[in-house]
């Protein structure tokens, strides 16, 4: 798990801040883990050896995974000679290629767990009664290893140096392997002391493609749901880094300990195992429309919000390999084929949710989608075993379609407000909101619509018409002598854009936002009036991408102006636009005499001497205002007097100064060198120490 969480971080350097990497990590881990189950699952008279190199396999990989993974976008870019305008065609081939490079490594980890039994466990030596137990304690040591990552290693060291110990770490565990296990085999195999099933009451069995079947949907709906969890809880904690394994470790202690509670029989029979899987269906699907109502009235109580459906259909996968095996001999072989179904579901429900589902269905039809596969799962369960158990007839079981129909309608009994603040935080009649790939963007207006607050996966972004920063920056970038091409990096609320063009000097304004939903939102009647329909003047390009990603694809010396509007050094994704790698590819793309105007976003002392050591490393000069607006540029810093006054006078009173804001500006930029740093040194793109400092950079609202 400490792979999926640092592969999970090391992907943002190609997506950026939203939930597409966590989709693409979580969905491909499990697919290759349910593959590794199948291929490795069969007994092999040389486990010992195979499950040595597995491991040391895993270790190799894991070790160089870094310098592929995290530069992935951009090498593709290069290996295809793209540009900027073809930025939209190579984030699909990045999801692709991301798939596709973490497939191996998922694979043997998932051959791991049979290899295991094949080499421990002697033959007929293990019951029936324990694959529960086995499989959440499996769970459970997994959730607590994801800890590891935030709180152990990634606040202290690079992630290359984390993989490095992990990766070394299953090294030496394959080498003791090997080495224990020479020359070792088991006996022939004898009798099985396995539990039998019951043949009572009617001995009846379940076929082994409705129990694949079964197995899927169970994966479908976790995964889907664990998906738009991330979402929701995410506006909850904006940009947090710890969202992910936070998230993550409650989820799948919940799994563990729902294959450890509802696996457990009295007085076992296929038939009451059925019953148990139909019954377990249809709470874990009720128990997701009382997530919505718990955020609803008790959004602090994660718990409650992230556990009641993983914890219910945690015990749908254990029982189902109790169901597909009578001999323990079958059960590395079907645990495979039962886990590769599961796996598949799992890694089609996440691509589905997140690249179909959000965009198209919104997370209310997605939700109510998964509710229905549930609710329908379970009560034909309860219909096929009910008969058989004779409980009733055969007659009277279909009746039990009727309250399942009547559960049909569920959905429709939630409020709108409720569905509102789970996938927004925020409803009203006042309020425009768009969701899809990337996550939601909202504008929360005043009654008066006076002012319009910006959200962006509830991350406060900017304001409408205007926000102070925003109007600092626009201010800066006017004042210069050459601005006639400008990158602008982060939209934010678009007023800066609505200024820049009305400048005659600016002929082409190229925008880079992550967000594929801010500039739908910025269309909304009422923000279009606010920005003078600024996004759609001739001047504008806009492109949604990753910014490190987005400069990469430019020619040298291309812009005469970049200004950088990006987040705070702390949020999530936040180090691979602060570090020193990326100032490197500003500087590339400037023209010689270009200026680089960048917002101080840093919280605290150190990330601001962290940030300024990486310009003075790549930028002959730096200015700093106030510890408000950087300058960076490779020639002398000038600002033109007449031209400050020109287009700053009418400011003053928009930002409440009493002095003219042409002077505020000529007088504030100091000089900065490196003997104005205590501690000259920059941020680097594998040293996440600003972003994991134990809650430092939680909604850090600018």
């Amino acid at each position: 798990m400490v792979y999926q969480v640092v592969w999970d971080r090391t992907l943002r350097y190609n997506f950026g801040g939203d939930s597409i990497s966590s989709a693409i990590v979580t969905a491909t881990f499990l697919f290759g883990l349910g593959i590794g189950a199948f291929v490795f699952g069969k007994w092999r008279k040389r486990a010992y050896v195979t499950y040595a190199l597995v491991e040391i396999s895993i270790g190799l990989y894991a070790i160089v995974s870094f310098y592929i993974l995290s530069s992935l976008a951009v090498i593709l870019g290069q290996i295809f000679s793209y540009s900027i305008e073809d930025v939209d065609g190579l984030r699909a081939i990045v999801v692709v290629a991301c798939i596709l490079f973490l497939l191996p490594p998922c694979i043997l980890m998932g051959g791991t767990l049979p290899l295991m039994f094949n080499c421990f466990i002697r033959p007929g030596a293990y019951q029936n009664k324990t694959v529960g137990l086995i499989y959440g304690l499996n769970t459970a040591g997994a959730s607590l290893g994801i800890l590891a990552v935030p709180l152990l290693f990634l606040n202290h060291i690079s992630i290359p140096a984390t993989l490095l110990i992990i990766g070394a770490g299953n090294i030496l565990l394959g080498v003791g392997i090997w080495l224990y296990g020479r020359n070792f085999d088991w006996p022939d195999r004898g009798t099985e002391t396995n539990e039998p099933f019951s043949t009572e009451p009617s001995g009846h069995t379940l076929s082994m493609p409705a129990i694949l079947t079964l197995s899927f949907l169970s994966g479908f709906i976790t995964l889907s749901f664990e998906i738009s969890l991330l979402r929701t809880v995410g506006l909850l904690a904006p940009s947090s880094p710890y969202l992910f394994p936070f998230v993550l470790m409650p989820y799948l202690l919940a799994l563990a300990l729902g294959s450890i509670i509802f696996t457990r029989f009295k007085h076992y029979s296929i038939e009451a195992a059925v019953g148990r899987v139909g019954i377990l269906f249809i709470m874990a699907v009720l128990g997701l429309l009382s997530t919505l109502v718990t955020r609803y009235f008790s959004p602090t109580n994660l718990l409650l919000i992230i556990m009641p459906l993983p914890l219910l259909i945690g015990g749908v996968f254990p029982l189902l390999l109790r169901l597909a095996s009578n001999q323990s001999q079958e059960l590395p072989r079907r645990t495979g084929l039962i886990y590769l179904s599961n796996s598949a579901g799992s890694f089609l429900g996440a691509m589905l949710s997140q690249f179909l589902g959000f965009p198209y269905l919104g997370t209310q039809g997605l939700v109510i989608v998964l509710f229905l596969m549930g609710l329908i799962t379970g009560t034909i369960c309860l219909i096929w075993c009910m008969p058989k158990l004779k409980i009733v007839t055969p007659s009277q079981a279909n009746l039990l379609t009727l309250p399942a129909l009547a559960l049909v309608f569920t959905p429709l009994f939630i409020p709108p407000a409720m569905w509102d603040i789970y996938i927004f935080n925020h409803t009203g009649t006042n309020i425009d909101k768009i969701e899809g790939v990337s996550g939601v963007a909202v504008i929360n207006w005043t009654p008066e619509d006076a002012l319009g607050h910006i959200e962006v996966n509830g991350q406060y972004m900017s304001a409408l018409p205007d926000h102070p920063k925003h109007i600092r920056l626009e201010s800066v970038a006017l004042a210069m002598p050459r601005r006639e091409h400008v990158l602008v990096l982060g939209l934010g609320g678009g007023g800066m854009i609505r200024e820049l063009i009305n400048d005659p000097e600016i002929k082409r304004i190229d925008i880079v936002d992550w967000s594929h939903e801010l500039p739908l939102v910025l269309q909304s009647p009422k923000a279009r009036l606010a920005l003078d329909d600024a996004l759609d003047n001739p001047k504008v390009r806009l492109f949604s991408a990753d910014a490190r990603v987005a400069v990469s694809l430019y020619d040298n010396q291309t812009f005469d102006m970049i200004i950088d509007n990006l987040g705070y050094l702390g949020w999530v994704g936040s180090t691979s636009t602060k570090s020193i790698t990326y100032f490197h590819e500003l500087s590339r793309i400037l023209k010689p005499t270009g200026i680089f105007v960048f917002d101080a976003n840093y919280v605290g002392q150190a990330a601001r001497e962290a940030v300024l050591a990486g310009l003075l490393k790549k930028f002959q000069y730096v200015r700093e205002h106030e510890i408000v607006i950087v300058l960076a540029s490779n020639q002398a810093i000038e600002i033109d007097p007449d031209q400050a006054k020109e287009v700053l006078e009418t400011r003053s009173k928009v930002l409440g100064l009493t002095k003219p804001y042409a002077n505020w500006l000529l007088e504030g930029f100091k000089p900065i060198t490196v003997q104005d740093l205590k501690n000259p040194t920059p941020v680097f793109d594998e040293l996440l120490i600003y972003e994991y400092s134990l809650f430092n950079g939680i909604a850090d609202n600018p």
